[in-house]
């Protein structure tokens, strides 16, 4: 089992970062394999345990850098009702997503997005999924969404589009739980991207990407 350790050379963990080693009992003289979700693996020695100032220290026996994991699963997701941005992200790993691209669309919700939240759900659910390298997640603009589309011709989920009983894709697009716009759905024919639908059942905005990429 990795546990998640931020940097390698603090060797002081206190507060949050040590909830995990705490929760899980760990103990001094106990030997662990850590990651950074950064591609950086390594094990430690647990020296101290302090539960009531919530503190680890810990020594380093060895540390190794991995190659670079390609983005091989990418969802692009039209920003969801805010009570569902948590759930989408939280099942990032789980679905073996490795990078997750929000943007706004026309029947999209409108508020500030707590990045400092989003990033502990993500943590954690990274280590309970023990993934090496922790999925990427950005806000984009129109400017970068076209771009991006381009390089990466995903498949635009839509219940509108053909049904695909087959389906094998490594990049998706889906709207918010509005739905897409005529006028987007003009604009994904006009970059060739395919539409398609796969299942009769409508399902949720923030479920649909980890569904049908799992």
């Amino acid at each position: 089992m990795y546990y998640y350790l931020p940097k390698f050379n603090q060797r002081t963990l206190q507060g949050d970062e040590a909830g995990h080693f705490l929760s899980t009992r760990v103990k001094e003289g106990d030997e662990l394999d850590v990651c950074d979700q950064k591609g950086s693996i390594g094990k430690i020695i647990i020296e101290k345990v302090d539960k009531k100032k919530k503190l680890i220290q810990y020594s380093l026996q060895s540390y190794e850098v991995l190659g670079k994991k390609p983005n091989e699963k990418i969802l692009f997701q039209a920003i969801p009702d805010k009570q569902y941005l948590d759930k989408l992200v939280e099942l990032l790993p789980l679905a073996d997503i490795d990078r997750l691209i929000l943007f706004e669309s026309q029947y999209s919700p409108k508020y500030n997005i707590n990045w400092e939240r989003l990033k502990k759900i993500l943590i954690r659910s990274t280590e309970q999924c023990q993934r090496l390298w922790q999925p990427e997640i950005e806000l984009v603009d129109n400017k970068q969404l076209q771009k991006l589309l381009n390089e990466n011709s995903p498949l635009v989920l839509d219940c509108t589009g053909e049904y695909r009983e087959n389906f094998i894709a490594k990049s998706i697009i889906v709207g918010p739980e509005g739905g897409w716009s005529e006028e987007e759905i003009e604009k994904f024919k006009n970059l060739n991207l395919g539409i398609c639908k796969i299942s009769e059942l409508v399902l949720p905005a923030w479920i649909a990407g980890y569904t049908y990429l799992t």
